[in-house]
């Protein structure tokens, strides 16, 4: 409860389009039926995000210490 990395992957699911809920109560069973039986099946590709991420860490680097990336 309340712990902010669960709220980003709560938001970022939500931008992909999950339902995601506030809070467990007596109606989650209802939920989780309802998702499992009806929500869609969705795809992310991840097969390029390293050397972007090395990219944009490199940049930070650069830009905060002056380290240059070789």
């Amino acid at each position: 409860r309340g712990q902010y990395e669960q709220q980003c992957n709560a938001a970022a699911l939500m931008q992909l389009g999950v339902t995601c809920l506030s809070r467990i109560d007596e109606h989650f069973p209802d939920h989780f039926y309802k998702w499992i039986q009806s929500a869609p099946i969705i795809q992310v590709d991840y097969s390029d995000v390293i050397p972007s991420c090395l990219e944009h860490l490199f940049s930070l680097a650069e830009r905060k210490f002056g380290v240059l990336a070789a």
